[in-house]
């Protein structure tokens, strides 16, 4: 990752992913010293890596996001978090939202979605900065010989540059994160201390 520059992480995962590409020219407008980085995850979304590149190509910002191919060890992933200034999970069809998780426990500012289960893993300003569902697509999937219908969440490109934007430029709200982040996940998603309460 980029010592000189402000690094924006993400796990390529889904089609909102685009969203996050069409956020781009925004953002390094405003905030030049910036660089997005992905990590794909799973062989299912390389699919869309032409696409992808397509769209950058297009909007000219090639530069300003690069693609590592690659399986980490779980236990790198304080490493990858903490390489970042700011993640961003847009799960489309997913109620977890792991990343989230990840990067608080890691310390690190995140973007989400406020929809579904997202909606109860975070605070407004306390722990992430959201964006609303700006779009939904449904479409029948196979899923072992039976037709499956399955609804899809997107985020728009400009409520991403926003929020991302304010992360970059409000060191107060910036630095807030950092130091909510960790503690807000400790406290609310321990599992031997939510076990503990249950049994008591």
């Amino acid at each position: 990752f980029s010592k000189d520059k402000k690094v924006v992480f993400f796990h390529w995962l889904h089609g909102s992913d685009f969203e996050i590409i069409r956020s781009i020219p925004r953002v390094v407008k405003e905030y030049p010293d910036v660089q997005f980085v992905t990590k794909i995850q799973y062989e299912a979304t390389k699919e869309h890596l032409p696409n992808a590149r397509r769209l950058l190509k297009e909007l000219d910002v090639e530069k300003y996001l690069n693609f590592y191919q690659m399986t980490l060890p779980y236990e790198t992933v304080p490493y990858l978090y903490n390489s970042s200034n700011i993640v961003l999970s847009f799960s489309g069809n997913y109620v977890g939202e792991y990343p989230l998780l990840e990067a608080g426990a890691s310390g690190i500012p995140s973007v989400v979605m406020n929809a579904r289960g997202i909606a109860e893993m975070f605070q407004e300003e306390v722990n992430a900065l959201s964006v609303p569902v700006a779009t939904t697509k449904k479409e029948l999937v196979n899923k072992g010989g039976f037709l499956v219908e399955e609804e899809d969440i997107y985020p728009s490109s400009d409520d991403i540059a926003r929020q991302i934007l304010r992360l970059l430029t409000d060191n107060i709200l910036y630095s807030k994160l950092v130091s909510n982040s960790r503690n807000y996940i400790i406290q609310n998603f321990n599992i031997i201390d939510k076990g503990r309460e249950l049994k008591e």
